[in-house]
């Protein structure tokens, strides 16, 4: 992308592409640039080719070969400064920018890989934009980015990794609904979800803070080493990254608060999910037991009281973060609650 030859190559396919329905544009360039290089002989290089003696026959020109011609001294210049002198993820969205704008005029298929290298974050949205705003043309993208699979929908979406049943899998079956809400939700780790065989989804920074810790209190090893990957599913959407596991066929367990209600929050709730082998809803069994701080405190009173002083249960409730952290620095060990016990040990089975 950023080399001299592949810099070069664009600009030429551009130059050729956009000069294409007029031969006689080209020509005439063609024409002018060798006029230009006679001129600058003429008006810059004679000083010097009048010191050579004459019987030299010697002077110095510009080369006229066909090699060094206009197309290969020609740059495309944003701003007046060449796409060659600009930072690599600029040059990534200016030739991206110029394929699409040629894409179904006389480009039938667009490839690109891994437009997100080199990209700051606004620029990969503007890009994203630029690729939404393509109508014609087929276009098809690599990417490992979770912002581009969701704000170019996730019913588009092909996805390939060692492992899946099924491999490549689609998600073209995926709901209009959902496919829209992760359109307009905060970017989530959608497509780690997605290529993960295995996936505990927890609903809130504390419990992810905690989580891996807890797993190796009850597994012995992290889980990368079973494969299972953490996700922090913000907004409580579990039900959203559900339909794409059943899709996926993925194994999933879903770490959850019972709110209050275990019956409405935890079984009813996800009634729809109760036959699927691959997926598993945890919860704490005791209603008075409402969050995840609450079981914590509880299985781990000594040490939290030791940790937060006075009115320690209060603190975890009002600073969930701060807490969770307090607790991960410390090195006594901590109780791991019996539902996200049965979670770990469910995903490992």
């Amino acid at each position: 992308m950023n080399s001299e030859y592949a810099t070069n190559d664009f600009v030429k396919r551009m130059y050729s592409q956009y000069t294409e329905a007029d031969m006689k544009e080209r020509a005439l360039h063609k024409s002018q640039y060798r006029q230009l290089k006679s001129r600058f002989r003429t008006d810059s290089l004679q000083s010097i080719n009048d010191r050579i003696p004459a019987d030299k026959k010697y002077a110095f020109g510009l080369k006229v070969s066909s090699a060094v011609g206009l197309e290969n001294d020609l740059m495309i210049f944003e701003d007046t400064i060449g796409i060659d002198s600009k930072g690599t993820g600029k040059q990534v969205f200016i030739k991206t920018d110029f394929a699409l704008e040629k894409s179904g005029d006389n480009v039938d298929v667009v490839l690109i890989e891994e437009p997100e290298n080199h990209l700051s974050h606004i620029n990969l949205r503007k890009l994203i934009e630029r690729v939404s705003n393509t109508q014609s043309g087929q276009l098809f993208i690599a990417t490992h980015n979770s912002l581009i699979s969701t704000r170019l929908e996730l019913r588009n979406l092909l996805i390939m990794h060692d492992g899946a049943e099924g491999c490549p899998t689609s998600l073209r079956d995926l709901s209009e609904d959902t496919a829209k809400y992760f359109m307009k939700a905060p970017v989530a780790g959608i497509l780690e979800f997605a290529i993960s065989c295995k996936a505990i989804l927890v609903e809130g920074p504390s419990e992810y803070m905690l989580f891996e810790r807890f797993y190796e209190s009850v597994a012995g090893n992290k889980p990368e080493a079973d494969d299972v990957h953490i996700i922090d599913v913000r907004g409580l959407s579990f039900k959203r990254y559900l339909e794409i596991a059943r899709l996926l066929k993925s194994k999933v367990a879903v770490v959850t608060d019972n709110d209050g209600d275990k019956q409405k929050y935890c079984i009813d709730k996800y009634v729809d999910y109760a036959e699927d082998a691959n997926i598993k809803v945890c919860y704490e069994e005791d209603n008075e037991k409402t969050t995840f701080e609450k079981v914590l405190y509880a299985d781990n009173q000594a040490l939290c009281d030791k940790l937060f002083k006075e009115d320690s249960l209060n603190y975890m409730l009002k600073y969930k973060t701060e807490a969770a952290y307090t607790l991960l620095a410390q090195t006594e060990a901590i109780a791991v609650p019996e539902y996200i016990r049965g979670a770990i040990a469910w995903i490992r089975s």
